[in-house]
């Protein structure tokens, strides 16, 4: 299993070397936000899962191996408003809605905590664990996008979304509220599925 943006910016090239190098192995990938993967693998319906791992409980049965961090940024359609106005600053964000897939607490408070105090709480109008329609959604409005560029590299290679350069986020760096803290979430003292070791 994998979260949404998860599973766009890291399954497909080892689920397509597991392809290339074993044609007989058929692979089933669950996409959906943690809780629902967690239900699933406690229920053994799925071998592990790579999603944010911040917000999974603690658990005798159940280890947590993180894997490393992927940053996010902002991202708007082509020819949003806001990127006629140059290097934007977090006040220029005052007002602006924003989509992504679900966001942990922690993210929704961090963001939070950055534009409150310049009048404009952090307010996400389209949450949707699809990073499909999340997409399509963000192209057909002048809502912004909550998201890692690893998740979206197609759509910005093809210059359909573009990232939002925001000053006062950017120098946060590793400290931004805009990163996700992935994981691998398995059964303790189990071995995996053949197929699941291959991956």
């Amino acid at each position: 299993g994998a979260g949404p943006f998860t599973a766009t910016a890291i399954f497909p090239a080892p689920l397509a070397r597991l392809r290339l190098e074993h044609p007989g192995v058929s692979v089933k990938l669950d996409v959906d936000n943690w809780w629902s993967l967690l239900e699933r693998l406690t229920a053994e319906k799925l071998d592990f899962f790579i999603s944010d791992i911040r917000e999974v409980p603690p658990s005798e049965d159940i280890t947590v191996q993180p894997l490393g961090t992927l940053k996010g940024s902002i991202f708007c359609r082509a020819g949003h408003p806001l990127l006629g106005k140059g290097p934007l600053r977090l006040a220029d964000l005052a007002g602006v809605e924003f989509a992504s897939v679900y966001m942990p607490d922690v993210v929704k408070k961090g963001l939070n905590a950055l534009l409150a105090p310049l009048g404009a709480p952090f307010h996400a109008v389209f949450e949707c664990e699809s990073a499909v329609a999340t997409r399509e959604f963000i192209c057909l409005t002048d809502v912004v996008l909550l998201a890692c560029k690893e998740a979206i590299r197609v759509e910005l290679e093809t210059g359909v979304v573009v990232e939002l350069p925001v000053l006062g986020l950017s120098s946060l760096d590793v400290q931004t509220p805009l990163r996700t803290e992935i994981g691998i979430v398995r059964w303790k003292d189990r071995t995996l599925t053949p197929a699941s070791e291959l991956l």
